[in-house]
């Protein structure tokens, strides 16, 4: 019998699954259907979060990091960068 592609996929999963691949019983397939549909941190998606001339304040920061949070990311690589960027900051005329 040929293994199909759900099958190799759920085997894939199972060393993802907390006891899947340490030698303990297998895990189930309610267990693993669980843990694929809300995986622990360590396996959720990262993002890049670019910060142009690291202008955040400390309340947007934590808004934004809880936003990341509820959307379920497993976390984020922070990018400052300031090149290309003037220097200077904008004036209000420069903004009009």
């Amino acid at each position: 019998m040929r293994p199909t592609g759900r099958t190799l996929a759920i085997a894939a999963v199972i060393g993802f699954v907390p006891g899947g691949a340490t030698g303990q019983a297998p895990a189930s397939p309610r267990r693993v259907r669980a843990t694929f549909q809300s995986p622990p941190k360590a396996y959720r998606p990262m993002v890049r979060w670019f910060w142009p001339g690291g202008d955040v304040g400390d309340n947007e920061l934590r808004r934004e990091i809880r936003v990341l949070d509820e959307a379920h990311f497993g976390g984020a690589e922070i990018q400052p960068f300031r090149f290309g960027l003037d220097p200077a900051p904008p004036t209000r005329r420069s903004i009009e």
